[in-house]
């Protein structure tokens, strides 16, 4: 049984969310920082403009450029009628950058927050920001690819309980509960009834929360031209 929150939720759940993917971009800058043979490196942080802070870390030796979102949008910020919609935005944003290897691109849900990695060597930086832009922008969920990653989602279901790992969808209702009560929950009845237009609302709505995402780059990249490039394509995006 899910015990309903008193208070004002939403205003907590900013706050915590806030602190959480905060300091997960931090450890992601931390760990990437202790791989470099030179040394402990400076960190900056820059505020674009739309809010987003932008966390360097630059690393002379590396071979190129990571970079990490974090986005509020975690498995708990699925809202009522809507189960696993956090999980299905993930695979849809990862869609909208196409195929890539698992260490160079990498979309991952967690309770609190999502976490979109991009990482290639050489002079790629430009690329990472074009795929950062990509899935804070979402212009579009095609139809087609929506019905080939619900079907991937359902197939998962059954495989998930036989293994026991049904917390991911406990989490989501745990989510749903601080919005007032619910009275049902149907998984697979909420990821059929994704609509492209709906799931692309729930991108817009969920993916900052009222927060602001935290964006992190660690290795080797020109300074002055990444900082300008996010401010062009990252900063100019409207932030709900």
């Amino acid at each position: 049984m899910f015990k309903q929150p008193s208070g004002n939720p939403g205003r907590k759940i900013t706050r915590f969310a806030s602190a959480r993917w905060s300091a997960v971009a931090l450890v992601v800058l931390v760990w990437v920082a202790s791989t470099s043979t030179a040394g402990p490196a400076s960190t900056e942080t820059i505020r674009l403009a739309n809010g987003i802070d932008l966390l360097l870390i630059p690393i002379t030796d590396s071979p190129g450029a990571s970079m990490v979102l974090v986005s509020p949008m975690g498995l708990c910020s699925d809202t009522p009628g809507r189960s696993q919609w956090s999980h299905l935005t993930e695979r849809m944003l990862a869609a909208a950058t196409g195929v890539a290897p698992f260490d160079e691109i990498h979309l991952e849900t967690i309770p609190p927050a999502m976490l979109l990695k991009f990482s290639r060597d050489g002079d790629a930086w430009q690329e990472g920001v074009d795929a950062l832009t990509t899935w804070l922008a979402a212009p579009s969920f095609p139809q087609d690819v929506l019905d080939r990653e619900k079907e991937a989602i359902l197939d998962a279901v059954d495989v998930v309980v036989e293994q026991r790992g049904t917390f991911r969808y406990a989490l989501s209702v745990w989510g749903q509960s601080l919005t007032g009560p619910i009275n049902r929950v149907s998984i697979k009845g909420d990821v059929r009834g994704a609509h492209p237009d709906e799931l692309l609302e729930h991108h817009r709505r969920r993916f900052t929360m009222g927060a602001r995402p935290v964006i992190a780059v660690a290795g080797r990249f020109p300074r002055k031209e990444l900082i300008e490039a996010f401010q062009a394509k990252i900063g100019s995006l409207p932030i709900a």
